[in-house]
């Protein structure tokens, strides 16, 4: 039986860790190991770690001072020891099947990543995470057939490839071969710009769209539900990763998708505008605005987007950054919340 490694970072995450915790440990996958990396927390999520870790001896502890989830998710990789990875963010949990359903996959298959899917916990309703690609086996020449032409960005803007890094497991020997780490200077998306990578290096994978194993809490402490400072410069570092990779790997054409992957990330950037922020006044709101409509990168990217097959709202938003309708994109922002941005 193969060991996986389950690497779980926390920060402040006293109201939530337990059920976390508790997630992993009850795993129908017993030979497991979970790396719980305290990432600066001043609340009490080290005791409650600490009690656990008493119990069960396949609780690996480690405490840093805070400095990020890419961070803290390299220190587990570091001290990791399966021949698989996982990731369990500490304010999730995992359906008691999910690791053992998906090792069953890559030892049957010998993958380099396999993936399930996710169900989104919001406190009112449950939502399935839509899917577009369909179960099964992918070796490299379906991935670079079928994944790789969306998997930056489609040509709707939509996020269709499965590259969510929290439903997947890796084989270890891809990460330690290709030298794959998180990149710590993001204050957002890491958990995507790994799962990418990985996908890019990966020889194999297979895919459950089916199983909706991973239980993702919306959070509205959570940094994708709150307001983050300087945003544009934020999305236009992801954006960044995403150019190197496609200098790294000329050979599967990627760079088609990067001005609609810079037009997506604008229209996030953009959303986050509408949310409250502490300290932040609408001027300054007006203001990141008016930086992300007149960035140059950003008009010469949307000049060579087709978006035929963007939604209506998509297509109006996009109208709005050319035409650089500053108020009404504020105003649209408010209305974040019923996801004009996403739709």
């Amino acid at each position: 039986m193969k060991k996986l490694s389950i690497i779980m970072p926390a920060y402040n995450s006293d109201k939530f860790i337990q059920r976390s915790i508790e997630s992993v440990l009850s795993q129908v996958y017993k030979n497991i190991e979970l790396i719980i990396v305290n990432d600066g927390s001043i609340d009490d999520t080290k005791s409650i770690i600490l009690s656990y870790q008493k119990i069960d001896d396949r609780i690996k502890y480690f405490e840093i001072e805070n400095s990020g989830s890419a961070v803290a998710r390299n220190v587990g990789l570091d001290n990791s020891t399966g021949e698989y990875i996982g990731f369990v963010d500490s304010d999730d949990y995992v359906d008691k099947n999910m690791f053992n359903i998906l090792i069953k996959k890559a030892e049957e298959y010998s993958c380099d990543i396999v993936s399930a899917s996710y169900e989104w916990i919001f406190p009112n309703e449950n939502r399935l995470e839509k899917t577009y690609f369909p179960e099964g086996y992918y070796d490299k020449k379906r991935l670079i057939s079928t994944l790789y032409p969306s998997i930056f960005s489609s040509v709707s803007l939509k996020d269709i490839v499965p590259k969510t890094m929290w439903t997947k497991i890796f084989k270890r020997s891809l990460i330690e071969e290709k030298q794959i780490k998180f990149v710590p200077d993001l204050k957002m998306s890491q958990d995507l710009i790994f799962s990418v990578k990985c996908m890019l290096n990966a020889k194999s994978f297979y895919y459950l769209p089916d199983e909706k194993l991973y239980k993702y809490i919306s959070n509205k402490d959570s940094r994708t539900n709150t307001y983050l400072k300087d945003s544009w410069k934020v999305m236009k570092s992801n954006y960044n990763q995403l150019k190197i990779m496609s200098n790294q790997y000329p050979e599967y054409n990627l760079e088609p998708q990067l001005p609609y992957a810079l037009l997506r990330n604008a229209m996030t950037a953009l959303a986050n505008e509408g949310r409250a922020g502490k300290d932040t006044s609408i001027r300054q709101k007006v203001n990141s605005i008016k930086n992300i409509v007149n960035d140059t990168e950003l008009i010469e990217a949307i000049g060579k987007v087709n978006n035929t097959e963007f939604s209506k709202t998509r297509q109006l938003l996009t109208k709005l950054i050319i035409n650089k309708k500053v108020i009404t994109l504020y105003v649209s922002s408010k209305i974040y919340n019923h996801n004009l941005f996403n739709k």
